[in-house]
């Protein structure tokens, strides 16, 4: 049910803002449009292997998180700013119907009742040959892997995935140190790579940009000791110190969750005496014994996390 609301909010959003439009070829023109058509020609191909070899709950997870995570959280956020811009917008507009089109049709065999329902009201897309709107859905052209594959861009998808990384970095603080989503945020990449050095410079513009970010310093060199007034937040691919200042209270915040591990830590402590007393063990129904020994495992992934943020703060 929430994916099916999340596929009418977002085809609504998308038809709500089609005035001018007119059908056309779509263009990569930006480094998301490139991102975007590369992930969506992998997606026709993954769903059209598992249709094909009767996967269908391989085709349903893929297309579910492709369509909710890629094309919703990011994609059509990301192009929002285009459709107000009177020089991008026609050309966002047919790649946005391109994208939701094909993720139709894509869907279709799984929620046939809906997806031809939001089809029979969007407007024409470059997908339809020649212009001819097929009757429904239901007899619409599918897309052929074949005819995808030259969108098909690993250096695009690389480099939007390590600015994705970076953004995700600075909302997460912004959520967990309750950090105004209006407030600009400096923010000191170190790479561990060049290559990853370069690929996040190309995308500064829209990292600033999308999380409000300024400046953005980037450098492969290591660093020495954490930026004072920083949080440090370790990656495979990069660190990023997002520069908080005084919006932060780091002796409030260390006085948090040292209170928070040490009650996860005594909470810990008494469930492996419990799974240590082999009474209880003996006793106690096989259910009630699991259900502590996951409660004992959360407990030590709740401190672990707790560990790392306390090592921010500091």
């Amino acid at each position: 049910k929430a994916f099916l609301t999340k596929i009418w909010n977002a085809s609504r959003f998308l038809l709500m803002n089609m005035e001018g439009y007119t059908p056309g070829e779509p263009v990569a023109e930006t480094a998301a449009d490139a991102w975007m058509f590369s992930r969506l020609a992998k997606t026709v191909g993954q769903v059209t292997e598992g249709i094909e070899s009767y996967a269908f709950g391989d085709v349903a997870r893929s297309l579910q998180s492709f369509f909710w995570n890629e094309v919703c959280d990011w994609y059509i956020e990301v192009t929002k700013t285009r459709l107000s811009d009177a020089e991008a917008r026609l050309q966002a507009q047919r790649n946005l119907i391109f994208v939701l089109d094909t993720s139709l049709r894509l869907m279709h065999p799984l929620m046939p009742f809906a997806t031809e329902a939001i089809w029979d009201t969007m407007p024409a897309s470059w997908l339809d040959a020649g212009g001819e709107r097929a009757e429904a859905l239901m007899v619409a052209d599918w897309p052929e892997p074949a005819a995808y594959e030259r969108w098909v861009n690993e250096p695009a998808e690389r480099a939007f995935e390590l600015t994705r990384a970076v953004v995700t970095d600075v909302r997460s603080t912004r959520a967990r140190y309750r950090i105004s989503p209006k407030e600009q945020l400096g923010v000191s990449i170190r790479a561990n790579s060049g290559e990853v050095a370069e690929a996040i410079r190309g995308m500064a513009e829209f990292i600033c940009a999308f999380a409000r970010v300024s400046p953005l310093d980037i450098t492969t060199e290591e660093v020495a000791e954490k930026p004072e007034g920083s949080i440090g937040l370790a990656g495979a691919d990069f660190d990023a110190y997002i520069l908080v200042g005084d919006l932060v209270d780091f002796a409030a915040e260390r006085a948090r969750i040292e209170k928070a591990i040490a009650k996860a830590e005594k909470e810990l402590a008494g469930a492996e005496r419990t799974l240590a007393n082999e009474g209880f063990i003996a006793k106690a129904a096989p259910e009630v014994v699991a259900k502590k020994r996951e409660r004992a495992e959360e407990l030590k992934a709740e401190i672990g996390a707790l560990t790392a943020q306390l090592a921010d703060v500091k």
